[in-house]
């Protein structure tokens, strides 16, 4: 699953030094793939990159970058090379609002399965799930 085009621009023009990643090769970041995940998820995907443009801002000594973005196991995964531990905790954060965020919808959700599927989790609200055929909750 991708983000869809228009919001991967966003992205890529709202935040070009953040998302620099982009133009190295596939052996020096991933971000050459894109954004792994559901649209769902593009408010908070955008709203971590403010916060971590302007912690750069003010940390110029920090030159990081995002390295590789996507959804497994139902859990996003925001990789981030030469940050610290604020960054880490800006990621945390965001991990876990994505933790209750359907990563298609952008609705409140849950972690959801599909038993047919091996492998398949995802972060759904109750209509995607139904419509997909996957069982939320214990």
């Amino acid at each position: 699953m991708q983000l869809a085009p228009d919001l991967t621009e966003k992205l890529y023009v709202a935040f070009p030094h953040l998302y620099r990643g982009r133009h190295k090769p596939m052996d020096e970041s991933s971000m050459v793939w894109g954004f792994e995940c559901g649209d769902g998820w593009f408010q908070l995907l955008y709203e971590l990159s403010q916060e971590l443009s302007a912690y750069q801002a003010e940390h110029p000594e920090l030159d990081f970058a995002v390295d590789q973005v996507k959804s497994k196991f139902g859990s996003l995964r925001f990789h981030l090379s030469g940050g610290d531990a604020i960054t880490e905790e800006m990621i945390e954060a965001a991990c876990q609002r994505a933790s209750v965020t359907c990563e298609l919808t952008g609705k409140p959700g849950q972690l959801c399965e599909n038993p047919a599927r091996r492998f398949s989790a995802m972060v759904l609200c109750p209509e995607k799930a139904a419509e997909l055929g996957f069982f939320c909750g214990a």
